[in-house]
């Protein structure tokens, strides 16, 4: 109803706590609509990993307000040099058999086709990894928490294990889509696609919103990558998944890139280590300005949302 005409205010947050939506509110007397999170919170392989669902009980409390809950998955990938960057680890995508489908296959199943050697060691753990944050995920299920899922972030890229291989990215993808929801029976999920690249997406019946990641800090509006997203094939409404600098109102009125919502990055991209805004990317003018803008939303400005 309001794609094209406002725009969601959103943050990333520091995981754990209420740093940076504190600072904002100090500052602009407002709150955003949108909290996102990471779910390496939750994955026991990561250096984050929360045992006692600190962020998840903070993101029960936030949709318990009315707001959206987002959460990204910082992969700490599936072996034992665990790490999400390529570089860190000799896990890749590029392992995966493609040619086998075991979405739906029960874990017992997959565990006898991996012991047979009829999947690879690759396939086996990644619906291992799957099934375990499927857990997690209904953990917020059962709080009757929705969440803006934006797994595999930027996989059209290079840099991270699940990047590299367009034929192995897509299985995973569309293997999580159909487990999570079919297999675990989670539908409390909406399926943020931000792979950057047109061969790296997964078609619309395996997305439900398209984000994009824009980090420059030139105060632009990012209308290039918006207007990008028709090479797509989509007819998705378009986010501005991630960003490093808030984007101007009239700046997005001018260039007519009218994201769904933008999520401004967490830590030090807008606060210091006391919880401070440091004005790096975005300005405490420019904040007031979004804010208290009419063309975005603020939480107290939008329906509670399930």
């Amino acid at each position: 109803e309001i794609y094209g005409k406002k725009t969601i205010t959103g943050q990333r947050v520091t995981l754990g706590t209420k740093a940076e939506i504190a600072a904002i509110y100090e500052e602009t007397g407002r709150l955003p609509a949108l909290r996102v999170g990471d779910l390496v919170c939750a994955q026991p392989d990561s250096p984050y990993y929360d045992e006692n669902n600190t962020d998840f009980d903070l993101a029960v409390e936030w949709s318990k307000s009315g707001g959206p809950v987002g959460y990204c998955w910082t992969w700490y990938s599936p072996d034992e040099e665990s790490h999400y960057l390529s570089s860190m680890t000799d896990f890749s995508i590029s392992g995966v058999d493609t040619g086998k489908d075991i979405s739906l296959a029960s874990a017992e199943t997959i565990e006898q086709l991996y012991g047979s050697g009829e999947i690879p060691r690759e396939n086996y753990l990644l619906i291992r990894d799957i099934d375990r944050m499927a857990e997690k995920l209904e953990y917020l299920k059962n709080k009757g928490v929705t969440v803006l899922f934006s797994p595999l972030s930027d996989g059209g890229k290079v840099g991270y294990w699940w990047s590299g291989s367009a034929e192995g990215y897509l299985w995973l993808w569309r293997s999580m889509v159909t487990r999570l929801n079919e297999y675990h029976g989670l539908n409390n999920i909406i399926w943020v696609w931000n792979g950057g690249s047109a061969d790296y997406y997964p078609g619309d019946e395996y997305v439900d919103i398209v984000g994009e990641n824009v980090y420059n800090i030139t105060g632009d509006s990012g209308n290039g990558r918006f207007m990008g997203t028709a090479f797509y094939g989509t007819s998705r409404a378009v986010a501005l998944n991630e960003c490093a600098m808030v984007p101007g109102a009239d700046v997005l009125e001018q260039d007519n890139a009218h994201w769904l919502w933008f999520a401004l990055g967490s830590g030090d991209k807008l606060i210091d280590e006391n919880g401070r805004l440091t004005e790096k990317y975005s300005s405490n003018v420019i904040l007031e300005q979004v804010y208290n803008h009419k063309n975005f939303l603020t939480l107290d400005e939008i329906p509670k949302f399930e």
